[in-house]
């Protein structure tokens, strides 16, 4: 008896360091929210999960956990080499642009995650790991629904995001969570399925609260993952009526997700479609790393050239992402990182295939959920996605390495991922010490004392910022240089090109009194987005300034009839303006 109990306690242990430490990492990345840098509740998170993984790595060094036993073998499986043949291929593409050390950043802060889940797997570790990330999910949840109760602060701009910056990401984190509550409703045990059934549905709640589309529909497709699951035999014993009556209850659900925010959706319909124009012109290599945001809004100006008269126009609006993972990885990387990641897809599955497990199963569904919200989203813009695309991978991977050519592991395999892990620590430490300057300047910044000489000593630190470029450019053209707000402003628009920009570089324009280029970016900030009405304001001002009253009188009755997509006191004073002069 006892010496059963002195057998059990190491295990136990274990369970309980696994969970522990994936409670705090975990937690870090749905609450963490520091009023330190810009940004906040975006960066915070990925702040804390390049702090964790840089810590855990030092750590399992320093103290012998991390390095490979005497005499232990790697296996290498296809999925192992069809991730690196993607990441090495990207990494390279990445090198040739301005942003290698944030890519590099990433794949640091993931590789370790993919790495160790074949072990978390094997050392009987995903139960207490489930149980972290549920115990995670619940928390955020009864968080969002307190701020839909008004019992805790809502959001700035939607009501339930918990501390994320936006319902998508509040909502992934949910979507993802759930694959892993139910992994506890698949042991059979009535009383756990019981307890699992209250904490889904707490979560599931919270998503419908947050009003994410996209978080509704990966739930749904974990929920029918699920239930094939627990039942193997339900499509094969289901009559053709009852197959019938689920297809048809899945268009409805479909449709009604379309219909909840009709003209959200058929704005990403002129996304795609302008995405697609940027794919078409380097369709093999693409355009770089973050280059989507430098170059969409040209594309969506040249359409809106082309067609005057689109449906589209009053949808038009400042885009970042184009809502799908891999538009957004084909515009960047071409086709060929496309092919790369849909073959290590069908290594995954393939590898799910051979050994379908509980475990097995539940990485399957929350890559399955990830897919999805990849579709319609952009949930990799948040860590907690990429932490389970690597968890689950790692996880699957391990699957199929039995039969693979395997190496004897080496010491220099402990030594580097000390050093990666040590790089993105020190490479986080300096980004969280400039964010942080950059931050204090904006709050200390007045009217009587123009913080611009903070912004010359953060510039060569922060150039590769575009909304730092921005900041700064704006703060140049506010002191009356503009000048030098235009040379802020080019290098900006190499990294961020959108209809702010074009409006501050015409507003810099004005001041030198070169109206041409002014009128030239005035009318690129309005076919960027021809529902905005200050573009064309202006434009009736440069016209009077160079003397073409006709085109300015066209202009102005042309922003008279103009409808209204989202009033406002400024849109109410420009119409009336406009309604006097043409009545004049």
């Amino acid at each position: 008896m006892n010496g059963h109990g002195i057998s059990e306690y190491p295990a136990k242990t274990r369970k309980y360091g696994v969970f522990t430490l994936s409670f705090i990492i975990v937690i870090g990345m749905g609450f963490c929210y520091v009023d330190l840098f810009t940004d906040a509740g975006w960066k915070s998170k990925w702040y804390w999960l390049y702090t964790a993984v840089s810590v855990c790595g030092l750590s399992f060094f320093l103290t012998g956990a991390g390095r490979p036993e005497t005499g232990k073998t790697f296996r290498i499986g296809l999925p192992d080499c069809l991730l690196a043949a993607l990441v090495l291929y990207c990494l390279s593409r990445a090198a040739a642009g301005q942003f290698a050390e944030a890519f590099l950043m990433r794949c640091t802060a993931f590789l370790p995650i993919y790495c160790l889940a074949g072990r978390v797997v094997r050392n009987r570790s995903f139960e207490p790991l489930s149980a972290a990330v549920a115990a995670s999910a619940l928390l955020l949840a009864l968080y969002g629904i307190a701020q839909y109760a008004g019992l805790l602060p809502a959001g700035k701009t939607f009501r339930v995001v918990g501390n994320f910056d936006n319902p998508a990401g509040y909502a992934s984190m949910l979507a993802l969570s759930v694959p892993f509550i139910l992994y506890f409703a698949l042991s059979g045990r009535r009383r756990m399925r019981y307890a699992v059934g209250v904490v889904c549905a707490i979560v599931v709640g919270a998503i419908v609260l947050s009003g994410s589309r996209t978080g509704i529909l990966a739930v749904a497709a974990t929920g029918l993952l699920y239930a094939v699951r627990r039942r193997s035999d339900f499509l094969r014993r289901t009559t053709a009526w009852k197959k019938i009556v689920l297809a048809a209850t899945a268009v409805s659900v479909a449709a009604g997700l379309y219909f909840i925010k009709k003209e959200s959706a058929d704005g990403r319909l002129l996304i795609g479609r302008c995405t697609w124009e940027m794919i078409r012109e380097k369709p093999l290599t693409g355009h770089g790393y973050r280059c989507f945001e430098a170059g969409y809004m040209l594309r969506q100006a040249r359409y809106f050239e082309r067609n005057p008269e689109s449906g589209f126009a009053p949808l038009a609006d400042n885009v970042k992402h184009p809502f799908n993972e891999f538009l957004l990885l084909t515009a960047e990387f071409g086709a060929v990182a496309l092919l790369l990641t849909a073959l290590w897809i069908a290594s995954l599955i393939r590898a799910y295939r051979k050994n379908p497990n509980d475990e097995s199963h539940t990485l399957a569904t929350a890559l399955s959920a990830a897919a999805a919200l990849c579709c319609f989203s952009y949930p990799l813009s948040y860590p907690f996605t990429g932490s389970i695309v690597a968890l689950a991978a790692g996880g699957l991977t391990a699957q199929s390495r039995r039969s693979c050519e395997r190496f004897r592991a080496r010491r220099a395999s402990g030594i580097l991922a000390a050093l990666s892990s040590a790089a993105l620590l020190g490479f986080t430490a300096k980004e969280m010490y400039y964010e942080n300057r950059w931050h204090r300047v904006q709050k200390t910044a007045s009217s009587d004392r123009p913080p611009l000489p903070e912004y010359e000593r953060l510039y060569p630190f922060l150039d590769k910022n575009a909304y730092f470029l921005y900041n700064y450019a704006a703060e140049l053209n506010d002191a009356g240089e503009a000048d030098k707000s235009l040379e802020a402003a080019t290098a900006c628009e190499k990294m961020l090109n959108d209809y702010d920009v074009q409006m501050l570089k015409a507003d810099a324009h004005k001041k030198r009194r070169d109206f041409r280029r002014a009128e030239a970016c005035y009318l690129l900030a309005s076919r960027m987005c021809p529902g905005r009405f200050m573009p064309l304001y202006e434009l009736v001002n440069v016209y009077d300034s160079t003397n073409r009253p006709d085109r300015a009188q066209a202009l102005a009755a042309e922003i008279a009839d103009k409808p209204v997509k989202i009033p406002s006191g400024l849109v109410s004073a420009i119409k009336i303006k406009m309604r006097e002069r043409v009545g004049d």
